[in-house]
């Protein structure tokens, strides 16, 4: 399955929708228009049949036809333009209230933030099946929220992008999923994820919020109106055909929104059902396991309470979900169950699961959490770690790569290449400490600043200096850490930083701006800026910044390589230079990445050209290409790498980083 293919189709969804919403809305303005001129006729004829004395001997659709015609096209225009503006000002306020992203669909929805350092069994298992999905999928591990009173059976995927993404469940779902179920309920988000259907999906919310926004102000009117009305305000006769008059026209713009509604209903249930058998296809492509999706859907048509989603937006959010979150036969968001179980389970009987509760298990000690309090107890003696006591003491086994000087130009081990262990492992040479750490707003901090600590010792002192006084008082966690870090190999570093992300976002905004103010000053210190630091910041700006609401989202922009030459040119320049070779080489290495991109007319650039801030802001610009795009550019900085037939840790390191920033996982590095 092709998802790059599948998030192009959503684009053109999305000029679908626009299409379908603009008809909408017209239909809106011409209905109002007859609306406003009734109103005004039955509220002061007398001035329509003095200018136009046909209305008043006009019968049926004639009469109506000569009240617009009375009316004149400027009141006409102005009614438009009043309709427009209303629902546009509605979707703007609307879109404006999801640009924050995923977190916000998910505690309107009454969902509580998992911690990574949660003590709940049933937590910590779904934190492990979304850790292993996202690995499946080539993704950050997103923020996962639980709706604690909802337990019907159910999971939704909300955000605008890779960097915002959450994963959502009911507690029904944590209750009655086994692990192989779970499994398939959360790689079918992912597959939302990953084919762009959250970003349509949120776009559906606001262009839906502006079309009923209509009715709501006709109900708002009618209300009023009619207290006015029945409480004897109007002191004439005249006053209270007026009166009437507006209790009627408020009432009229009640049925418009109901027409309104309707078409808003329709257009949901019209683009999001299709996405439902993407989705659970992309769910078996990532688990291998059609009996786990399917398990999940006939586990659903067992259950007493099935999908459905008590909340208040639910008939709002419904298309989010996993499931049919609300009972609906003609505006239903999902295909029908037994449709969906036969698409990945052709042998189905029609027989469904009965769910059985899972027994509440006592939580066991935590080995992981053990060994962190240990060590971070030892941290405060004698401002030496337990870390640091068994490598001074030569009991470690690990053999620390980079001793004896500071960091490379790519800052990391030149030496590294294709024959080390899986890239991809997130748990590939980390020690436990460094696990548990991880999962620790405060550990994940001082990770962080431990990997950008000089190996010399007098920047080292420098930078440790320069960390604000909230951060002096941990220094004794930060060395562990440092020790620990200092034994990792080359390619467990970036499973690490991608561990890292979902804890770094439970920080408070005031925690991480203290954190992206440090880390510039602790790169900074030694006077250049190596491949490593470049890494570390920007993951964590890319996708801490866009939570915290301190950027927003990429638009995408280049369509063809064309658009892109010279940047692209210029981080294929980079790439070549990160392994030494044969000028004639490197000249074949850059040609294969041009060529395989489909950009020819960009020439080698020598290493001063393309590094530094000028490769930063590179890397940045191709980030506007359009997701068809990107594929096909990372697939030439791949093959470039690859001209020595051995694809280097740090070349996978940095490619890899680029396709993180740019949200296209990449296969086969």
């Amino acid at each position: 399955m092709n998802f790059y293919q599948a998030q192009d189709d959503a684009r053109k969804q999305t000029f679908w929708l626009v299409s379908l919403f603009s008809l909408a809305v017209l239909a809106l303005v011409l209905i109002t228009n007859v609306v406003v001129a009734v109103f005004i006729w039955y509220s002061d004829p007398s001035s329509l049949l003095s200018s136009q004395p046909g209305v008043d001997s006009a019968q049926g659709v004639d009469k109506l036809m000569a009240i617009i015609q009375a009316l004149g096209w400027q009141k006409a225009a102005w009614v438009a333009v009043l309709v427009c503006g209303s629902i546009g000002m509605a979707v703007m306020f609307k879109w404006w209230e999801l640009k924050d992203g995923g977190a916000v669909v998910a505690e309107s929805l009454g969902g509580k933030r998992v911690l990574t350092n949660t003590d709940s069994i049933g937590e910590r298992q779904l934190l492990n099946v979304v850790e292993e999905m996202a690995l499946a999928s080539g993704v950050p591990v997103p923020p996962v929220y639980v709706m604690p009173t909802e337990h019907g059976i159910n999971a939704f995927a909300a955000g605008l992008s890779l960097k915002d993404a959450v994963i959502g469940v009911s507690q029904g779902a944590c209750d009655h999923f086994n692990r192989e179920q779970l499994q398939g309920v959360i790689a079918h988000e992912f597959s939302h994820i990953l084919n762009g259907d959250m970003r349509l999906n949120l776009k559906i919310i606001a262009v839906l919020h502006g079309i009923v926004m209509i009715g709501e102000s006709g109900r708002t009117l009618f209300r009023l109106s009619s207290r006015r009305r029945y409480r004897g305000y109007s002191s004439s006769r005249s006053d209270s055909k007026g009166a009437g008059g507006i209790v009627l026209l408020g009432l009229m713009l009640m049925v418009i929104g109901w027409l309104g509604q309707l078409f808003g209903s329709l257009i949901k249930a019209g683009v999001s059902r299709q996405r439902e058998f993407l989705a659970d296809a992309s769910a078996v492509q990532f688990t291998r396991n059609p009996e786990g999706i399917g398990g999940a859907l006939r586990l659903i048509g067992g259950h007493t309470q099935r999908s459905s989603v008590h909340h208040a937006k639910a008939h709002e959010l419904g298309h989010l979900f996993f499931s049919q979150a609300f009972d609906s036969r003609w505006f239903a968001t999902h295909p029908p169950l037994n449709e969906r179980i036969l698409k990945v389970l052709p042998q189905w009987r029609g027989d469904y699961l009965k769910p059985q509760r899972k027994e509440p298990a006592t939580n066991p000690i935590d080995p992981m959490q053990k060994l962190s309090e240990e060590l971070g107890a030892a941290a405060g003696l004698a401002g030496m770690s337990l870390v640091e006591k068994t490598v001074n003491s030569g009991e470690s086994k690990g053999t620390n790569k980079n001793d004896g000087g500071s960091k490379s130009a790519a800052g990391l081990s030149p030496n590294s290449s294709a024959d080390d262990a899986a890239f991809s492992s997130p748990a590939q040479n980390v020690h436990p400490f460094l696990i548990a750490q991880a999962t620790e707003p405060l550990g994940a901090v001082a990770i962080v600043f431990a990997l950008l600590l000089d190996q010399d010792a007098e920047v080292r002192k420098k930078q440790r200096l320069l960390l604000d006084a909230p951060w002096q008082r941990h220094l004794a966690l930060i060395d562990s850490c440092e020790a620990q870090t200092r034994l990792l190999a080359d390619e467990a570093i970036l499973p690490l930083i991608e561990r890292l992300l979902p804890t770094l976002k439970t920080l408070s905004e005031k925690q991480y701006l203290g954190l992206r103010k440090a880390m510039p000053l602790l790169i900074r210190c030694d006077g250049r800026v190596d491949i490593l630091e470049w890494v570390i910041f920007e993951l964590v700006r890319q996708h801490c910044d866009r939570h915290f609401s301190l950027s927003r989202d990429v638009k995408p922009k280049y369509k063809k390589p064309s658009q892109v030459a010279k940047p692209y040119a210029l981080v294929a320049s980079r790439i070549t230079y990160c392994e030494p070779m044969e000028d004639k080489e490197r000249v074949k290495a850059f040609g294969k990445a041009t060529n395989l991109a489909g950009v020819y007319s960009e020439g080698l650039l020598s290493e001063a050209e393309c590094s530094g801030t000028l490769f930063i802001k590179s890397v940045r610009e191709l980030n506007q290409c359009y997701p068809l795009l990107k594929p096909r550019l990372l697939k030439g900085l791949v093959q470039a790498a690859l001209q020595n037939d051995i694809l280097h840790t740090h070349e996978r390191l940095l490619i890899a980083t680029i396709s993180l920033i740019w949200d296209c996982p990449v296969e086969g590095i």
